[in-house]
Parts: C-alpha cells; structure tokens; sequence
C-alpha cells in the first residue's frame, strides 16, 4: 500500500503479510518498494520530502519463530518501535519511520467471520408426471 500524506509531503510505504517466509527477500522488496515511491509521487504529482516503511506481519507463532530466528537482522531493517510508527502515521513529522509490526486478527483463533445471518434454503419439490 501507498499512502500520502500532502500537508507534510509524507508517504507511507506498507506491504502486508500473513506470513513471513523469507527474511532477505522480505526486507529486499520492501527497501525496493521504498526507494521507488518517491519516483511513483512525483509521477502523480506529489512532492515527497519522507517516505516512511512499515512491514505488517500477521501475529502468528510461526511469524514470531522466524523474526526470532534472525532478530538482528530484522532489528537493523526495521528500528522503529510499534509506539513511534503509529504515532507518525497519525501526525507524519519528523523522520520517518522503518518499522516491523505484528497486528493479530479480531477473530478467535480458528473462527471465521460471520459473513451475514444464515438461512435454510428449501427447494420446492416439484411434482413428477
């Protein structure tokens, strides 16, 4: 996702995922995304002065296991703590933020989300000839 902030010529680079398989490519992709969003601002006309980078990790156990595995590579790519990087998303001053964050579902573990109340469906039996 690209988000733009005009009034302080902020742009937000966030990629979202539900799991992390790869730390390297994780944090290539990101860095890519990041230094090409100032080219893609000036293509829609925006003047960008911060670009600020946050990768959200579903809140699994295996998402933690492997952030954990390579914890200071992932502390290095991503510095910022949770607490500075939504500060900085609701007001976008200063610099800008590079920061991991696990966000859990609001569904149980194991629920799915109620899509609309559910009825029973009768065909109407049509009489054979």
């Amino acid at each position: 996702m690209l988000g733009w902030h005009a009034a302080s010529r902020s742009i937000a680079v966030i990629e979202v995922k539900s799991i992390v398989p790869d730390a390297q490519a994780t944090i290539a992709t990101l860095d890519r995304k990041a230094r090409l969003a100032p080219i893609v601002a000036r293509e829609r006309g925006w003047s960008c002065l911060r670009v600020g980078r946050l990768l959200v990790v579903a809140d699994t156990r295996t998402s933690r296991r492997r952030v954990a595995a390579h914890e200071q590579t992932w502390r290095a790519a991503f510095p910022a703590s949770r607490r500075s990087a939504f500060e900085w998303l609701v007001v976008p001053a200063g610099p800008a933020p590079s920061a991991l964050l696990f966000m859990t579902s609001p569904h149980p573990k194991g629920a799915k989300p109620q899509t609309g109340a559910r009825y029973r469906v009768r065909v109407p039996r049509v009489p054979v000839s």
